[in-house]
């Protein structure tokens, strides 16, 4: 899989634009972060305007929780990045399906 970081803007939530390129597919790919009283700053991974899944920097470990949007499952990972690769890999296996 390949990230290409498109841009990067500071408003009242981050937003992160990039294109991911996997089995021919290219898709744009949006994350913003909104701030939330349980888990600090939740991530959003977007395609369009459809949710694609979220994912938070852990409290209690040192780790990333990591939840598709069509998912109640939780799943840990490395990095942020780590994150949104597994939340766009999720989104990709399942347009497969």
């Amino acid at each position: 899989m390949t990230l290409s970081s498109v841009g990067l803007q500071n408003i009242e939530a981050l937003v992160d634009h990039f294109t991911v390129t996997d089995l021919g597919v290219e898709l744009e790919i949006e994350v913003d972060s909104v701030p939330d009283g349980d888990f600090g700053d939740l991530y959003r991974v977007w395609k369009s305007d459809r949710l694609l899944g979220t994912f938070y920097e852990s409290f209690t470990s040192n780790s990333w929780k990591a939840q598709a949007a069509d998912s109640i499952n939780l799943v840990s990972c490395g990095s942020a990045k780590e994150a949104q690769q597994w939340i766009v890999e999720n989104y990709l296996n399942n347009c497969l399906i």
